[in-house]
């Protein structure tokens, strides 16, 4: 009889401390963050104020179409904990020649708020592609033009390309396209 009232009582402490860690959990937002990542942030607006800015620094860094693969994981940007690498570079098959390169934005985020670094502004009632994508041709620039973006569909971040034809602009005459991106955004959710 004693060991089951003692099994009982240690049953009960152990059911207490569970319900009252998840509901801190709750509470406090860790669950939340923990589950969702960045995303949390942005939909807790009552809880988590928004604000941006452009980053005024212009990336250059170059790409190796003859070998599309080589260039997937090249960190491009990293501030911090933040960073943005190169997520694929396509060819369209297209007639015309043109490709697509896709870069893939990683954050930061703890249970007092998130960065991150993208081309994409996040504002609750707007998404939108801010990042600019020029190919640099000797002192010449030419425009990309946006490929696609994503909304915060990583837990750490989103995803943002652009469409890009370099036979058009690359007079060197090798396989390697320099680029210059630019107009970069740090989205930033700090607590009320």
């Amino acid at each position: 009889m004693k060991k089951t009232y003692r099994k009982d009582i240690i049953v009960a402490w152990l059911c207490f401390v569970l319900i009252a860690a998840v509901k801190l959990s709750v509470l406090t937002g860790a669950l939340g963050i923990a589950t969702q990542g960045i995303i949390y942030f942005s939909n807790e607006v009552d809880r988590y104020a928004f604000s941006s800015r452009i980053i005024d620094e212009v990336i250059e860094f170059s790409v190796d179409i003859n070998d599309l693969e080589s260039n997937k994981g090249k960190i491009i940007y990293r501030n911090g904990e933040c960073y943005i690498e190169i997520d694929e570079v396509s060819f369209n098959g297209d007639e015309e020649g043109h490709y697509r390169i896709f870069f893939r934005s990683h954050g930061d985020y703890s249970l007092k708020g998130a960065t991150l670094v993208s081309g994409i502004k996040h504002e609750r009632i707007e998404t939108d592609c801010h990042a600019e994508l020029q190919i640099k041709d000797g002192e010449a620039f030419y425009n990309c033009t946006v490929a696609g973006l994503t909304g915060l569909s990583y837990n750490d971040g989103d995803q943002f390309g652009f469409h890009f034809l370099p036979k058009a602009h690359n007079t060197d005459g090798t396989n390697t396209v320099v680029f210059s991106l630019s107009n970069l955004i740090e989205n930033t959710w700090t607590e009320k």
